[in-house]
């Protein structure tokens, strides 16, 4: 009995068998009744399909094969994204549109519960903001306007006359103008030498707090030379401190120290009139090689609840050398 092909069905005589005329032609009959008849490729139907016939549309992009049943012509395969129900490029954007309005609305309803009855998301934005600043001030090892550690040993030059707030004070030539510039400068806990140098006079106060140092490193004001006359000041106020040196000035006005470890004042000249000449409140001080002139001031060194080493000075007050009120000592050594 002869084999047949597994897709039409034609038969395959056996080696034994004897293949008739009739037999041949069945197996054309067969490939007749399968075969394609016909396949048009147009923008429009064929007008006179039979069953089976194929059209491949050109009107759509990509083409679209399809076949008729004998009532209609029926796609074959998958041409277009809702062939298949998938999403169509116009109907994902708009549920993607959708879906980030949904978010926002969410995110503001949420940071509008973050900010609280009588806030904004504005006020919460600012907050932000304003922290934000402050990260940036870390990254960058700055206070707002002020460093808040030192890299490296540096010296910064005053000069009122020639100087220049927009200068970077590292030379004589390119001084600073002004003490607030000046401090600014000076970061809030130094662990390298931080040198100020007063060329001629400064007729201001130098005030300067919140500023700390390692013992073996200090924030140093000074004269530009060793000679005080040359380099007058009004006064000096230094509050909240620890490792800071005034050096090799004239101060024509008060000298008052609050609040601080390790701070001392020497080779200065302190001419208060009539008043103290050095002030010493709540802390622990070194006052030595000082000249306070003869009768300028009132009491030379004037401690409150301070512990003050005095060594080496110089001069006569109108009242007291040493005064030690409200628990304070006073050790002196030498004059």
């Amino acid at each position: 009995m002869p084999e047949q092909t597994s897709k039409l069905g034609i038969k395959k005589p056996l080696g034994n068998e004897t293949v008739s005329r009739a037999a041949y032609n069945e197996n054309w009959d067969i490939i007749d009744q399968n075969a394609q008849k016909n396949i048009t490729q147009s923008a429009t139907a064929p007008s006179e399909p039979v069953a089976d016939d194929l059209w491949i549309d050109t009107s759509t992009s990509p083409y679209g094969l399809k076949k008729w049943d004998g009532a209609a012509w029926q796609k074959i395969g998958a041409v277009t994204p809702g062939d298949i129900g998938a999403e169509t490029p116009a109907g994902a954007q708009s549920k993607a549109d959708a879906a980030e309005a949904a978010a926002k609305t969410y995110a503001d309803q949420e940071v509008a519960d973050l900010a609280g009855e009588g806030r904004t998301t504005e006020t919460v934005k600012g907050n932000a903001d304003a922290l934000g600043s402050h990260l940036s001030d870390y990254a960058s090892m700055q206070f707002g306007s002020i460093p808040y550690t030192t890299t490296r040993h540096v010296t910064y030059y005053i000069d009122e006359v020639n100087g220049d707030d927009d200068n970077d004070g590292l030379t004589p030539g390119t001084a600073f103008k002004t003490w607030a510039k000046t401090e600014s400068m000076i970061p809030l806990i130094c662990f390298h030498r931080v040198t100020i140098r007063i060329i001629d006079n400064l007729n201001e106060t130098i005030s300067i707090s919140n500023r700390f140092c390692k013992s073996l490193n200090r924030i140093t004001v000074r004269g530009d030379t060793t000679t005080p006359g040359d380099h007058q000041i009004n006064g000096i106020r230094a509050y909240t401190g620890m490792g800071i040196r005034f050096q090799y000035l004239r101060i024509n006005g008060p000298v008052i120290l609050r609040d601080g470890v390790n701070i001392d004042i020497r080779n200065c000249e302190p001419r208060n009139p009539g008043g103290n000449g050095i002030e010493a409140h709540h802390g622990i001080y070194y006052i030595a090689a000082n000249d306070f002139g003869n009768d300028v001031v009132e009491d030379a060194i004037y401690a409150i609840n301070s512990r003050v080493f005095s060594a080496n000075n110089i001069g006569n007050a109108t009242r007291y050398g040493l005064c030690a009120i409200t628990a304070s000592t006073i050790g002196k050594t030498t004059t």
